[in-house]
């Protein structure tokens, strides 16, 4: 792949083959653009892909054509300041001093990056989408099989989807009639 342009993006890139044995769950580079660097993670569903911008970096759940939800945001905005870097989104009392641009990119979103797909990804093996297309719609991640809503809504139906792609298969599999729960096996 040719090297990105974006400076953020060249940092992500270095940084991404120094640290990629931190890794519990690798994650690929599939796309770049002159503002985005598109990924997706290795064994994982394909309705979870991430992309860094020249501010944030997100994991986004797709799923019917819709942007179902955002399950990991950081953000940063770097600004120069006499001794390097802050962030200007950070609250007075948690500024921090960056020697860098790249240092302030590293802490504020690599590493957070880093740290939510070995805590919460790697673990995870269902991934739980809520609402409806068009509509109100949420995600999470989840270790354990979901089990039937204690309350079924048809109006907020669940969609379980297992996260792993070696279990993956699009046929979804409807569990009885009276949870509003979606099964994909």
């Amino acid at each position: 792949m040719k090297a990105p342009r974006r400076r953020i993006h060249r940092a992500f890139v270095r940084w991404l083959k120094a640290n990629r044995t931190r890794f519990r769950t690798p994650l690929r580079i599939f796309k770049r653009t002159d503002r985005l660097l598109c990924f997706s993670f290795d064994n994982v569903s394909h309705f979870l892909t991430g992309s860094l911008s020249t501010w944030e970096i997100i994991v986004e759940v797709q799923y019917e054509n819709t942007s179902w939800d955002l399950i990991f945001v950081a953000e940063q905005s770097a600004q120069r300041v006499p001794g390097g870097y802050h962030c200007r989104l950070c609250l007075p009392e948690f500024k921090k001093l960056f020697p860098s641009r790249e240092a302030l990119w590293t802490e504020h979103l690599f590493e957070p990056l880093l740290t939510w797909v070995n805590e919460e990804l790697s673990p995870a093996h269902w991934l739980v989408l809520e609402g409806q297309a068009k509509h109100s719609t949420a995600a999470r991640l989840a270790s354990d099989a979901p089990g039937p809503p204690t309350q079924p809504d048809p109006k907020w139906p669940e969609i379980v989807i297992p996260l792993k792609s070696s279990t993956e298969s699009r046929a979804p599999r409807r569990i009885p009639t009276q949870w509003t729960t979606i099964f994909f096996k």
